[in-house]
């Protein structure tokens, strides 16, 4: 590559590598935004249990978030889905 290919298109800019051009960097107006605040976590944790097991609860009618799971860190079962069943 000779010493002109590694100018921007002709220009004093420094190479930056990029095949489609150059990109101006923002302005401080666009560079101040505020974040969003994330939006409030429910107030009860989601449910530990792997895709079979869901729908396993579901084919037998049973809200799988009224389940206490048993399995490792309260992760449920397809045992506690057949219990809560019955």
């Amino acid at each position: 590559m000779g010493e002109q290919d590694k100018k921007g298109a002709g220009k004093d800019e420094p190479y930056t590598g990029s095949v489609v051009g150059f990109l101006e960097e923002a302005s401080e107006e666009t560079k101040r935004v505020e974040a969003q605040p994330e939006p409030s976590a429910p107030s009860k944790p989601a449910v530990r249990a792997i895709p079979r097991v869901r729908m396993l609860a579901k084919k037998l009618g049973v809200d799988i978030n009224n389940v206490k799971g048993t399995g490792p860190d309260g992760m449920v079962t397809e045992e506690d889905v057949k219990k809560a069943q019955k």
